[in-house]
């Protein structure tokens, strides 16, 4: 279920297109909750979707899934014909009908996991892991830059979305004692383009509710190559500054 926490639109080729971040959340409170694990003995699986019963069970990574128990008896037998789990661990561009142009599917995971292993928490793994959550847009040399918060790797993730079809990931921001980042702005100014992240809390300093200020600045082709020796059209210097 994609359920997405931040919803942005952008422009390319004269077509609009959207972009959501897809965290997923459950309902929890008192009456009702609908969290439940796979491996739990209450979360019964139709025959056709697990063939073998114990699978369920002694599969670690499978048993320990979070998913929901409202949704997914679609014969109405009693047992579960769809396994429906809380977000899809991804963003997702649509056209304005709608459609899906591009998903990352489990790309998120797989580059925190393989480039940045001290980011990586397997802890959240059976249940809606990094949680992409907040987005903002940015046009920069042309390109259009995606910042995507990922509120349980504590970091947010830039992508070139330029062609909606086949977004490129490029860096990882993160700043050290940053907790949860929640709300992504950017903004220009006579002292450069900026990107604002909101936190949840500094751990560093054991503060609640703090601003991370990134300054971004655009470097040409030429450059880009020479200093960093990728095939990337655009990449760019980024500093930031903390301000509570």
């Amino acid at each position: 279920m994609y359920q997405p926490d931040g919803i942005e639109h952008f422009e390319s080729n004269g077509q609009q297109y959207i972009v959501m971040a897809n965290e997923g959340d459950a309902r929890a409170y008192t009456g009702l909750n609908e969290e439940i694990r796979v491996g739990n003995s209450a979360y019964v699986l139709d025959p056709t979707v697990l063939s073998d019963p114990d699978q369920k069970t002694n599969n670690d990574k499978l048993s320990r899934l979070t998913v929901t128990n409202a949704t997914g008896d679609t014969d109405g037998d009693g047992d579960f014909d769809q396994i429906h789990v809380f977000g899809a661990r991804s963003f997702t561009i649509r056209d304005t009908d709608g459609d899906i142009v591009f998903d990352s599917g489990d790309q998120i995971e797989q580059i925190i996991h393989n480039q940045y292993p001290t980011l990586w928490q397997d802890r959240r793994s059976d249940n809606k892991g990094p949680e992409p959550e907040g987005l903002t847009m940015l046009k920069l040399l042309d390109r259009q830059l995606l910042f995507l918060g990922l509120e349980r790797t504590s970091s947010v993730m830039v992508w070139d979305i330029t062609l909606p079809t086949s977004p490129q990931f490029l860096t990882m921001l993160s700043h050290a004692g940053d907790l949860g980042p929640e709300g992504l702005t950017t903004f220009t100014n006579a002292q450069g383009t900026f990107l604002v992240v909101s936190n949840e809390a500094d751990t560093s300093n054991n503060l609640a509710g703090v601003t991370t200020l990134y300054q971004i600045q655009g470097i040409p082709e030429p450059a880009t190559l020479a200093l960093f020796g990728l095939a990337l059209p655009m990449l760019f210097k980024i500093s930031s500054k903390k301000r509570n």
